[in-house]
């Protein structure tokens, strides 16, 4: 892991769920977001919508 890397610890399926994931996104001024099959992934994916 590099030293400007994020880390983001997940409660539950979804990175969005009781984490600063959004916050985090917005502050990077994201506007795509790529999502790779996982169970994961895919609620992650959904809260994200």
């Amino acid at each position: 892991m590099r030293t400007d890397d994020y880390v983001i610890r997940k409660r539950r399926h979804s990175c969005f769920f009781g984490t600063e994931f959004e916050i985090l996104l917005k502050r990077l001024r994201a506007d795509t977001f790529i999502s790779i099959a996982d169970v994961c992934v895919h609620y992650t994916f959904v809260d994200g919508q």
